[in-house]
């Protein structure tokens, strides 16, 4: 029963945006007031439920990845965390008051997730000063985990093996790491869920009033 009313909650959130949206695409700016606080309400009843049944079942995981070398990871990962019932949310998402600005909506979409998950994968080759070739993930993958950090949000990384490790190690030494490649990502991916639901059972801890650390 806790799961079904997670899920209507949820759904009725995002319809509710989806109004906010097209309210303020149009220019009804007395209809996008009246979504935003639908909203709002709506946001409030979705975190008071979570807060009142410490269950991690229904939350929010924040995916960060690109579309042009991550596609293929994401829909993994994203089937399984649906089949796990976690709503996977991204910076590709509209959410109401975001005014079509991407900074704004990642911001938006992030202090809504309860655990940020990093797909850094092969973007950019780099060469070291000694001419090994590293890469680099994504300008904006790294955008969106530097927002993460900032909201301090849980975290958990899947990194492409190859890519440098300056890019993920030293900015955040104290969190999960998992390094993939073609042939283990589906056995690196069953680890990272395993991962979020480990961050999510600190968080409901947390809210209980337990001690753990991230």
């Amino acid at each position: 029963m806790d799961v079904r009313i997670a899920k209507l909650l949820r759904d009725t959130r995002n319809a509710v945006v989806v109004e906010a949206t097209a309210a303020g695409k149009r220019g009804d700016l007395g209809s996008k007031v009246a979504w935003e606080v639908k909203r709002a309400f709506l946001e409030r009843l979705i975190q008071e439920f979570k807060n009142a049944t410490g269950d991690g079942e229904g939350q929010a995981v924040f995916v960060s990845y690109s579309v042009n070398s991550g596609a293929k990871i994401f829909t993994y990962v994203r089937e399984a965390m649906k089949r796990a019932n976690l709503e996977v949310v991204t910076g590709f998402q509209e959410h109401a008051g975001d005014n079509d600005n991407i900074l704004t909506r990642v911001r938006s979409q992030l202090s809504r997730s309860d655990v940020y998950l990093g797909i850094l994968t092969k973007e950019v080759e780099v060469r070291t000063p000694d001419k090994q070739i590293r890469w680099a993930p994504s300008v904006w993958t790294m955008e969106e985990k530097g927002m993460a950090l900032a909201l301090q949000k849980p975290f958990v990384l899947m990194v492409e093996e190859g890519i440098h490790e300056d890019f993920w190690r030293k900015t955040t030494p104290g969190s999960v790491h998992q390094i993939f490649n073609d042939h283990n990502f589906t056995e690196v991916a069953e680890t990272v869920l395993r991962a979020i639901g480990d961050r999510l059972e600190q968080k409901r801890l947390r809210l209980q009033g337990g001690i753990v650390d991230d």
